[in-house]
């Protein structure tokens, strides 16, 4: 919002002239009215829509399925000829939301063929392969992230549930987890730097790279309370950090060196926690003392070691 006193300060030091000023305020009221107007529509537009899903759910079993599937078609194809209409006008921010309502209806759309149907019998996540190759052609019509938004989460979770029933028979590792999100984050970052206006890259690099985290997270503290194969688990997660550090470090991604390094700290204090119950530090004094001494001697060492690696790469 502008103030009428900063435009005539601007006026007084020749920056603007009064003409502008005007013009100023007259934008500024129309952004200020619209702005009014877009929350009293979105706020119709709600209960309008959640009036309409009460009265279809207290009918429901009373709507003949050839009507549902027909309304629904319907909808997949009004939202489909919104997005192309606001497309021809140039209106790429109106014709993403349009687009955010196929994807939406499409993922409904599959829920009411397998309940008309009375599909069964396949995989639990067929159905969201089936959405996402469905919607995946929406990426690539908006110039704005919001449908990646919806439609990368959705690829994600069903490839853990792929990998989990597929690839875990095979391999019987977490580590092929790590690998596959790593591998997703490599692609992300390589088709932002090669497609910066294709929002899937950015996308891809920054929610894969957080399943990367939070499932290396999980690896480490599951490992830290095993007792048979838990140091080589945590070893093996040390070096993962350590290589994934490295990467972000060689392409500046210094914020995110920094949250591997409070992995390795995580680390740390797993490994003292599989190492004392291991040799039973806990169980005596002189044990405590002990590894509280390795675990302090740990703490002090290590930030300085990573401090100054990050420094000579920074200044490299």
């Amino acid at each position: 919002m502008f103030k009428p006193r900063q435009l005539d300060k601007l006026v007084a030091a020749g920056i603007i002239t009064p003409t502008q000023k005007l013009q100023i305020l007259d934008f500024d009221n129309d952004v200020g009215h619209s702005w009014v107007y877009r929350i009293l529509m979105t706020l119709g537009i709600f209960t309008l829509g959640v009036g309409v899903i009460s009265i279809v759910a207290a009918n429901w079993q009373d709507i003949g399925d050839m009507v549902k599937l027909i309304v629904m078609l319907l909808l997949l194809l009004f939202s489909a000829l919104g997005v192309l209409y606001y497309l021809k006008q140039n209106k790429t921010k109106v014709a993403e939301k349009w687009a955010l309502s196929e994807f939406l209806f499409s993922g409904a759309a599959i829920g009411l063929i397998i309940q008309v149907f009375q599909l069964s019998g396949g995989k639990i996540y067929a159905p969201l392969g089936v959405w996402a190759l469905m919607t995946s052609s929406l990426l690539f019509l908006p110039k704005q992230k919001l449908i990646s938004y919806f439609w990368m989460p959705l690829f994600l979770t069903w490839a853990v549930m792929w990998i989990g029933d597929i690839w875990w028979d095979i391999f019987e590792s977490f580590d092929c987890v790590l690998l596959f999100f790593a591998g997703l984050v490599a692609l992300g970052k390589f088709l932002d730097w090669r497609k910066p206006n294709f929002s899937v890259g950015d996308v891809l690099f920054r929610e894969a790279l957080i399943c990367l985290y939070l499932c290396l997270a999980f690896y480490i503290i599951a490992a830290g309370f095993d007792s048979h194969e838990g140091l080589m688990v945590l070893f093996k997660s040390f070096l993962y950090v350590g290589v994934f550090a490295v990467c972000f470090v060689k392409f500046k991604q210094y914020r995110i060196v920094r949250s591997f390094v409070k992995l390795a700290g995580v680390a740390i204090v797993m490994l003292y926690i599989n190492f004392g119950e291991r040799f039973g530090l806990f169980e005596t004094g002189i044990g405590l003392m002990i590894s509280g001494a390795l675990l302090i001697a740990a703490l002090i060492c290590l930030p300085k070691f990573i401090r100054r690696v990050l420094k000579e790469k920074i200044h490299a």
